[in-house]
């Protein structure tokens, strides 16, 4: 039963980092109910990377482009926890 919610859980997550990573830099140009719903998908996430990028640092590519590794590592924890 544990492992079905935690199941479950994974899976919202990964849904709330996509919609998270796609929509962060566009946040001011929400219609005003779609902002509403991305505050609560920031208010989940932003915590939960803001801890992990503690310990994983941004991975650069280039001269001004960097991926956020912490995003990684999350989507990675939770992909596994889904194959359990």
């Amino acid at each position: 039963m544990f492992i079905a919610i935690l199941k479950v859980l994974s899976f919202l997550l990964i849904i709330c980092l996509f919609i998270y990573s796609k929509l962060q830099n566009y946040e001011a140009h929400l219609a005003p109910n779609f902002k509403n719903s991305f505050g609560r998908i920031k208010g989940i996430m932003k915590p939960i990377l803001g801890f992990l990028g503690r310990f994983i640092k941004p991975y650069k590519l280039g001269a001004s482009i960097s991926i956020d590794a912490a995003q990684l590592v999350l989507l990675v924890l939770l992909l596994i926890i889904l194959a359990l």
